[in-house]
């Protein structure tokens, strides 16, 4: 079953006046002796908007449990960490690292602990290679990733590879191929319309299609990777209001969620429909 269905991943952005009758067209060269220097204001932080700080997330299944993303000098997230309700098992962790162009280069996500098959956590290593078009010709990228199982001992153990295909920067065909026994390889048809995920099929692999409806507001997940960041959310623009899974059995499914918004348009609560469960977000300016 993709992302989509697992709930907590579906739920899973001056001016200074003078004061009247005071007089600006003499200014003393120097300080009379009953009046002190005045020291220099800092110029003020221009803030350039929102971005996404924690999610609180309520219901039986988890509640207090939390994820909190920091950013590092470029603008990008660089850390998120995942509190759950049991906080005696502590706390998983995702660390990100970017290569000179701010493309994401590596992400590491560590166990609070080590499982019984000695692994301490999955590292996630991209590359990334421009195709060459003729003039006129639509922009193509082959984004590579390779995940890997860390081991405690510090070796690797190969989980799957994942081949995306970006048209124009947009993706196109997700292919992902994993090594766990009985795994078959799935290739994914994305479709972007009016900057939003709104349709996955899958190529290969079982018949299944799943439709995406959106709202008008700011999505604060677009263009992140990590915890509780699923496609729909990763390469949408507005926030996912409705979706539909149409099943090779002929059966279908439908989620929706509902949202409140702050001044800003961005989402501070997102409710899944006939279910307990609330996501809450929070945000800084920067």
């Amino acid at each position: 079953m993709r992302a989509i269905l697992r709930t907590v991943s579906l739920l899973i952005w001056s001016v200074f006046l003078p004061g009247c009758g005071t007089d600006y067209s003499i200014v003393p060269d120097k300080v009379l002796p009953d009046q002190k220097p005045q020291p220099e204001k800092e110029p003020e932080k221009t803030l350039k908007g929102y971005r996404i700080k924690r999610i609180v997330y309520e219901g039986n299944w988890a509640t207090g449990a939390t994820t909190e993303f920091t950013y590092g000098s470029n603008g990008k997230v660089n850390q998120a960490i995942y509190v759950g309700h049991d906080v005696g098992r502590g706390a998983p962790k995702g660390l990100f690292a970017y290569n000179a162009g701010n493309q994401l280069l590596t992400y590491i996500y560590q166990y609070p602990y080590v499982d019984s098959q000695g692994t301490s956590g999955e590292r996630t290593v991209f590359s990334y290679n421009p195709q060459t078009s003729g003039p006129g010709q639509p922009t193509v990228e082959i984004l590579f990733a390779q995940t890997d199982f860390v081991k405690s001992d510090g070796t690797y153990q190969l989980l799957k590879h994942t081949t995306s295909t970006l048209v124009n920067g947009l993706v196109s065909t997700v292919r992902t191929e994993a090594t766990t026994v009985g795994s078959a390889a799935t290739t994914d048809q994305y479709t972007i319309e009016s900057g939003n995920l709104t349709a996955i099929r899958a190529v290969n692999g079982p018949d299944q299609i799943e439709n995406f409806t959106f709202d008008d507001k700011p999505n604060p997940f677009f263009g992140l990777f990590g915890p509780d960041v699923t496609p729909v959310r990763r390469y949408s623009r507005n926030n996912v209001t409705e979706a539909t899974v149409r099943y090779s059995s002929g059966s279908v499914r439908t989620y929706t969620i509902s949202y409140t918004y702050n001044e800003q348009g961005l989402p501070i609560t997102a409710q899944i429909s006939n279910t307990s469960s609330r996501l809450l977000f929070e945000y800084e300016a920067y």
